[in-house]
């Protein structure tokens, strides 16, 4: 979720010393210096190239406009485009420039904080739509800039963690801010594309076999930082949410409907109207989890002698595959076996402190190198001699 160009960009700008000082003044930066990079095998085109300081917290917790990290010579209206119609709809559409898919960097996910707080406050807006105006929603992180960086080990724990889960807060606010959000998913959604859809309220996915939905940070040695595995979870329940978190799967929309991780899929012409509709007809903000007579589906104790057994069998499983070697499956299921026993507000707490376990252990930004970074390379010939 972190990244090498993007931790050493935010230790420069956001110290030890300042992130404490701003915590205790009551700032809360949300985008800027958070889990953003959320383990995804596409390569972000463009979304590398870094401009400007780290935003500082404003008033309130919001932050100041200018400033901001943005991709040179982009505007937030660039990236997410604000359109509200007659019914006081409005329509969020992701549009990273420069970049063949929407990946998750400073520069989106700053420009979505920016609108998402504007469309909240906007007394206008009765409801949001989140979209995407290219072919897939978001391909999750930008993974090239997750080699090398600060020593993350040396930071205060609290700190690493509160820098860490900003992008886990901006999708708690988005879930609690108290008007309905609909996530209208009209292409691929990885890593924090899938996180940022599952904190909306209605998900509606295009009718396309070739879509995949997925949460596949434990390939690369992590685990889903935006709330991932506790949504997910509460979501479909804990037996059918474990292939996708400890294994990584990918699902067609055919299946994200049967397992119930989205509402509806539809023809992609439609997805907008049909995501417009629920707004209008529905329209509910709170999520499940939040309701006082929420359980967890699948059993009606987080406790109970099934819900201990299931977890006895995935550790023996995931110890026997790599023997200790692999330390994301593990942690996935230390924060699912905590943090399903949680409140959520709690439990995205529990899954920061694992992510930045994760991100302390070298195996995660090896895999990274290995079997992205290098391999990219290496299928790109980049060591080849020109002209051979």
């Amino acid at each position: 979720m972190f990244n090498g160009l993007f931790e050493e960009w935010a230790f420069q700008n956001w110290p030890t010393e300042r992130l404490s000082y701003e915590r205790r003044a009551g700032f809360a930066p949300i985008g800027a210096t958070g889990a953003m990079i959320v383990g995804t095998l596409i390569d972000g085109d463009g979304a590398s190239s870094w401009y400007g300081h780290a935003p500082r917290g404003g008033r309130n917790g919001h932050r100041d406009g200018a400033g901001t990290g943005c991709l040179k010579g982009t505007h937030m209206s660039e990236v997410v485009s604000y359109n509200v119609d007659s019914d006081g709809l409005c329509a969020l559409v992701l549009d990273l420039p420069d970049s063949k898919m929407n990946v998750l960097g400073a520069t989106l996910s700053n420009a979505l904080e920016s609108t998402l707080r504007r469309a909240m406050t906007d007394e206008a807006v009765k409801g949001v739509v989140i979209t995407s105006g290219k072919d897939s929603f978001v391909a999750g992180g930008d993974l090239k800039m997750l080699s090398g960086g600060i020593d993350v080990a040396a930071m205060p724990s609290e700190d690493a963690i509160h820098m860490f889960s900003s992008f886990s807060r901006l999708l708690r606010w988005l879930e609690t801010a108290g008007k309905p959000v609909a996530c209208a998913i009209n292409g691929l959604a990885l890593g924090g594309g899938l996180e940022i859809a599952l904190a909306c309220h209605y998900r509606v996915v295009a009718d396309d076999p070739k879509i995949a939905l997925g949460l596949p940070e434990v390939q690369v040695g992590l685990l889903p930082g935006g709330g991932g595995t506790q949504r997910l979870p509460r979501l479909i329940g804990l037996a059918a949410s474990l292939p996708l978190l400890m294994q990584g799967r990918q699902i067609s929309p055919a299946k994200a409907l049967d397992l119930g991780v989205v509402h509806a899929v539809v023809p992609r012409e439609e997805l907008m109207k049909v995501a417009k509709r629920w707004l209008r007809e529905c329209g509910d903000p709170v999520q499940p989890w939040d309701r006082k007579d929420f359980k967890v589906p699948g059993g009606d104790d987080t406790l109970t002698p099934e819900f201990r057994t299931m977890f006895i069998g995935t550790n023996a499983t995931t110890r026997a595959a790599a023997f200790g070697n692999m330390p994301a499956p593990e942690k996935i299921a230390s924060a699912l076996y905590e943090g399903l026993q949680l409140p959520m507000d709690k439990a995205l707490q529990v899954e920061a402190k694992y992510f930045v376990q994760l991100m302390i252990d070298p195996v995660a930004r090896s895999l990274i190198r290995t079997m992205f970074v290098n391999k990219g390379k290496a299928d790109g010939l980049f060591a080849r001699p020109k002209n051979i």
